[in-house]
C-alpha cells in the first residue's frame, strides 16, 4: 500500500484517534482532510497512515460523476480545455472537459456563442488534479460549439489577496479535433488541448496557484464589418428577419463596448444593398443620447456602405 495519500483515500493519524478522508492535496507535505465529524483540517502526510484506498467499498469523496481524478498529483499549475472524439453506435461524438492542475479550487461557468446567441454549457467547482466533463454532443453539432466563453475564479481558503475573476474567449475549430492531438492531463487520452493560462490569456500562475495578471477585456475594434459572412459560418441558413436581428445585435453590442472603452468613434460596414440594415442602424443612432452624431464613412476607404459614429466622452 502506497505511503502517499491520494484524494479519496481513508486515513488515520498515527498517534491520534482521528480519521477521515483525503479531500485534496495541498502540497507535497500536506493534504486537506475531511474528518469523520465533518470538519476539514490540513494534515501533515508524515502523520497519517492509509487505511483504505480510494475505490474500495464505502469510500466516496467525488459524488459528481462528471469528475475524473488524476492518478497522481499534477502540479503543472495550468487550466486546460480539452476535447476528445469517441465512436459510438449512434455515430461520432465529442466530449469536452475543463482540467485543473493548479493547487487551488477553480469555480467556473462556461458558455457557447452561436450566431450571436449565448447559451450556458456547464458550471461548477473543480478541485486540483481533476478534470470535469462539460458536455457531450454529436460531431454534426460541433460547429455550434466553435466559440467558447469561460469565466473562472481561483479560490483558496487563505489567499494572500483577493483574486479577480477571469474571462477568456477562445475557439474550438472542428477540424482541430482530428489534426491537433495532445495528451490530455488527468484524463490521459489523446485529444484537442488548449492551455487557458497561456501568455496571451491569464499569465503565469505562481506556486500558490494565483493568477498574477488579471485578464483584460479585449478591446473592441474601431471598424466592425456587419456582413453576414463575417458573423456566422452559415449565413445562407438565416431568414431575412434572422439575418437583420443578428446584424443589429452585433451592432448594438459593439457600440456599447465602444462607449465603455471610451473610443472617439467607431465605423460600421453595412454594405449598400437595399439599405435595410443602414436604415435600421441610423434609426437606432438617432435616438441614442450617448453619441455626438453619425455620417457616411470615408468613401475612399469604405465605398458608400459604411457609417461612422462619433461618441461622447465619458
Amino acid at each position: 500500500m502506497s505511503n502517499q495519500p491520494q484524494p479519496g483515500d481513508r486515513v488515520s493519524y498515527i498517534n491520534d484517534n482521528l480519521s477521515g478522508i483525503v479531500k485534496r492535496i495541498i502540497d507535497k507535505k500536506q493534504v486537506l482532510l475531511l474528518l469523520d465529524d465533518g470538519f476539514e483540517i490540513p494534515a501533515n502526510i508524515s502523520e497519517l497512515i492509509i487505511t483504505k484506498k480510494f475505490g474500495d467499498k464505502d469510500v466516496e469523496i467525488e459524488s459528481d460523476p462528471r469528475v475524473t481524478i488524476a492518478d497522481s498529483v499534477d502540479n503543472s499549475d495550468r487550466i486546460y480545455f480539452g476535447a476528445i472524439t469517441e465512436e459510438t453506435s449512434g455515430g461520432l461524438i465529442v466530449k469536452t472537459y475543463l482540467i485543473n492542475t493548479t493547487s487551488v479550487l477553480v469555480k467556473f461557468t462556461i458558455y457557447k456563442s452561436t450566431d450571436g446567441y449565448i447559451k450556458g454549457i456547464a458550471n461548477g467547482d473543480i478541485e486540483p488534479s481533476r478534470a470535469m466533463e462539460l458536455s457531450t454532443f454529436p460531431m454534426s453539432e460541433a460547429s455550434e460549439f466553435r466559440n467558447i466563453i469561460l469565466q473562472y475564479l481561483l479560490f483558496a481558503e487563505e489567499p494572500e489577496k483577493i483574486i479577480s475573476p477571469t474571462e477568456i474567449s477562445f475557439k474550438m475549430k472542428p477540424v482541430a479535433l482530428f489534426k491537433e492531438k495532445s495528451m490530455l492531463p488527468v484524463i490521459k487520452v489523446q485529444g484537442f488541448l488548449m492551455d487557458l493560462t497561456s501568455e496571451n490569456q491569464a499569465k503565469s500562475i505562481d506556486s500558490n496557484g494565483f493568477n498574477r495578471e488579471q485578464q483584460k477585456a479585449a478591446p473592441v475594434p474601431d471598424i466592425v464589418d456587419l456582413h453576414l459572412e463575417e458573423l456566422t459560418d452559415q449565413p445562407k441558413k438565416l431568414t431575412p428577419a434572422e439575418a437583420i436581428q443578428l446584424q443589429m445585435r452585433v451592432f448594438i453590442q459593439s457600440l456599447e463596448k465602444a462607449m465603455v472603452q471610451d473610443l472617439d468613434d467607431i465605423t460600421f460596414i453595412h454594405g449598400v444593398g437595399k439599405g435595410i440594415l443602414k436604415n435600421e442602424i441610423r434609426r437606432n443612432l438617432g435616438s441614442n443620447v450617448h453619441i455626438h452624431g453619425f455620417a457616411d464613412a470615408d468613401p475612399k476607404k469604405f465605398g458608400y456602405g459604411a457609417t461612422i459614429v462619433y461618441l461622447k466622452s465619458r
